[in-house]
């Protein structure tokens, strides 16, 4: 048996709940799905996920606050009463029309985990969505063979799990970006068994740019608090590993400066057409480095 969790604030999600109830029914597949409102403020799309959610006989909950995504997958883990949890966000879709019952052949007392992989769609979107697209197609949609090179790192928008390592690895509740990492070391220092699958869903939610750049700066925000909480390693994360290495050779005061004085070069690259990934991690290093100092 599996319960499918979703959090979701302010996301329409009828489709997402009509492809699952389509899946469940077509293979008669033991699975569950429970949805929580993390207190939308758009009452009419809360309103219409509710009513999705009964007549399709799914269970609904509700925050009476604004908790957190983090918060809301611990409040759903403890409704669930199935061992295994699989948690999709509200702006994905299954890729495959099996993803379901993929995901159940797949669930096995040897592993802890199972992750299927993230896809974004072939057409690329509009251009003020453009650098969350290139950075999602470029950093996030890998096969199983190349994510299991770096086996406990997930990305959590589509994350099979027991509940029992769900519990032990989801330490942090509190709202905030970046979370994804703190998550994937704790599955490594619990030696979670994590199977890589090629069975994706299809990341449908693209932040405009500025958005995108916004929540970039405020996971490398949170990094820095959990390197300084010692919850995180110092190089865990690629851009930490930059970091210490610019440090040790006495180049992190060249690098601030250059990259302040492009600044304004960098910026409207990012929000351009065709953003540059080199310039986006330069972006958000020249931020690690300011924290920093």
């Amino acid at each position: 048996m599996l319960s499918i969790l979703i959090p979701t604030f302010n996301t329409a999600i009828a489709e997402l709940l009509q492809e699952l109830h389509r899946q469940i029914q077509a293979d008669q597949l033991p699975a569950s799905v429970w949805i929580c409102d993390d207190a939308s403020s758009d009452q009419a799309i809360a309103a219409q996920n509710k009513e999705q959610a009964a007549t399709l006989g799914f269970q609904y909950l509700s925050n009476t606050e604004n908790l957190g995504r983090t918060a809301t997958r611990s409040k759903l883990a403890e409704a669930a009463k199935t061992d295994w949890l699989l948690f999709l966000d509200a702006d994905v879709l299954p890729a495959r029309k099996d993803y379901l019952k993929s995901m159940l052949a797949d669930i096995h007392d040897d592993w802890d985990v199972i992750f299927g992989g993230i896809e974004y769609a072939a057409t690329p979107p509009k251009s003020e969505q453009m650098l969350r697209y290139v950075y999602g197609k470029k950093r996030e949609a890998k096969l199983a063979v190349q994510r299991a090179e770096n086996p406990h790192f997930i990305i959590s928008q589509s994350l099979c799990i027991t509940k029992s390592m769900f519990q032990k690895c989801n330490t942090i509740t509190a709202k905030g970006y970046g979370l994804d990492n703190l998550f994937s070391n704790n599955l490594k220092k619990q030696q979670a068994r994590v199977k890589h699958t090629d069975n994706p869903v299809v990341h449908l939610g693209l932040e405009s740019s500025d958005t995108f750049l916004e929540k970039s700066l405020a996971g490398i925000q949170t990094t820095m608090e959990l390197e300084a909480q010692g919850a995180i390693e110092a190089d865990l994360r690629p851009i930490q590993r930059i970091y210490n290495r610019l440090k040790k050779f006495g180049l992190t005061g060249v690098f601030l400066a250059l990259s302040n004085a492009f600044s304004a070069v960098i910026v409207k690259n990012l929000k351009s057409n065709k953003p540059s990934l080199l310039l986006f991690d330069v972006y958000r290093m020249n931020h690690l480095i300011k924290l920093k100092k």
